[in-house]
Order: structure tokens, then C-alpha cells, then sequence
């Protein structure tokens, strides 16, 4: 299931559930007007991803985005820069407190419902995949502190003016030929060595060793890919 943009404070789009049976116009007809209404608005949607990207970030040759994708910045451009021959089907974000900088490096993946949540630095390596689902943070999205936690969140939500609290962050590292597996998530501080493998549903929470398969919550190594 793909992460809508908008899934922090419900602002997407409601659609009323009729009662009325279906009418008796012929399927085929039926058939003909839904893929010409579904390719109008695709048409729209695409063109509002493409136009996130081409405003919050600096790109290479060849960026290709899914229809759920968006990109996030409200610093410079220069604060995303994506390479060559980029898949991007999940939301690049970098949030509005610290000095954020991401960099994704040529042909690297990016899945369905992927999250990359950037307050610090992230570096995405080359032929890197990131499997739908999975979320890369490189911060704790809002401080450990109750009192500041609520301070925060009223921030977020208009309820109150003026800058977030500092929220903890560490630059998250991925190295080349990384493989992170679907609704992995990567905690801040981490380095995933070259050519390691983050098993499905795993939480990293320490560095991984180059050419590793590590599983688990908290992720542990259970193999050497070197053997």
C-alpha cells in the first residue's frame, strides 16, 4: 500500500460513497470512461510530482517518479540532489528544522510507501535498492521530552508560531549495492557497509559490516555474504 503524501494531517481528497445501485450502461462503455477519467487525472497527479521534484531538488539524467512519489524541501534545492538514472517511487523529505542534506547517487531504487526523512545528512549509495515500505531516518521526528514533544506538535499542527525544539539527528550512511528490505527501517547514526542486505521488517539501530545480511529487531547479523 502506497504512503499518501498528505498521511500526516489527513489533507488528501474524500470521495462520497453512494447508496444508488449501479447503473445498467453497458460495461464496455463503463470500461471506456474510467480509463479516460483515470488517465485525466494520472495525467494531473504525475505532473504535480514531477513539479515537487523539479522544485525542491537538483537532479540528474533520466529521473523517472511513480505517481505516489513527492519530494520535500522548503530550504534550497541544493539541500536534494539526486543522480543519474533514479527510480523514485516514495516521498524524499527534508524536514523543516536542523540543516538537512540528502544525497542520492546514480541508479538507486526507490519503492512504494518508501520514506526518506532527512534532518541531518543521508547518503543513498549507487545501485542501492530500497524495497517498498521501508524508511530511512536519520532523525526522531520529535523530541524525547514530553513537554517539548507537545510544544513541537503544536507547532506542526498551526497551533502555536514560531521554530520547532531541536530534535536529536545523526547522518545515516548507505553505502553502494546496499539491498534494504520491504518495511525495513533504518535508524539515525547507522552505516550499512557495501554490499550488505537489510532483511523485510527489520529495525537497525547499530552499523552493519560491509557484505552482511542482517535480520531482526533490534537487526543483528545472521550471515556473511563473504562465506
Amino acid at each position: 500500500m502506497s504512503v499518501d503524501r498528505f498521511h500526516a494531517f489527513g489533507e488528501g481528497p474524500t470521495y462520497e460513497v453512494s447508496s444508488r445501485p449501479r447503473s445498467f450502461v453497458p460495461k464496455e462503455l463503463l470500461r471506456w470512461f474510467r480509463r479516460r477519467i483515470l488517465s485525466f487525472f494520472a495525467g494531473r497527479e504525475y505532473r504535480q510530482v514531477a513539479d515537487s521534484f523539479r522544485s525542491c531538488s537538483r537532479f540528474g539524467k533520466n529521473l523517472r517518479v511513480g505517481r505516489h512519489a513527492w519530494c520535500h524541501n522548503s530550504g534550497p534545492r541544493d539541500r536534494i540532489s539526486i543522480g543519474d538514472e533514479v527510480i523514485c517511487r516514495g516521498l524524499l523529505h527534508c524536514e523543516d528544522f536542523g540543516t538537512p542534506s540528502l544525497v542520492v547517487s546514480n541508479n538507486v531504487y526507490i519503492g512504494d510507501g518508501c520514506i526518506v526523512s532527512c534532518a541531518d545528512r543521508i547518503e543513498i549509495g549507487e545501485w542501492s535498492l530500497l524495497a517498498h515500505g521501508s524508511q530511512v531516518f536519520d532523525n526522531d521526528s520529535h523530541p524525547t521530552d514530553p513537554a517539548l514533544r507537545q510544544e513541537d506538535y503544536a507547532i506542526v499542527a498551526g497551533l502555536r508560531a514560531g521554530p520547532r525544539p531541536k530534535i536529536m539527528s545523526a547522518p545515516v550512511v548507505i553505502s553502494p549495492r546496499v539491498w534494504i528490505g520491504m518495511h525495513a527501517l533504518i535508524a539515525k547514526g547507522v552505516c550499512i557497509g557495501e554490499g550488505s542486505i537489510v532483511a523485510s521488517g527489520s529495525v537497525v539501530t547499530k552499523s552493519v559490516p560491509p557484505n552482511s545480511i542482517v535480520a531482526g529487531n533490534p537487526a543483528r547479523v545472521v550471515k556473511s555474504l563473504d562465506d
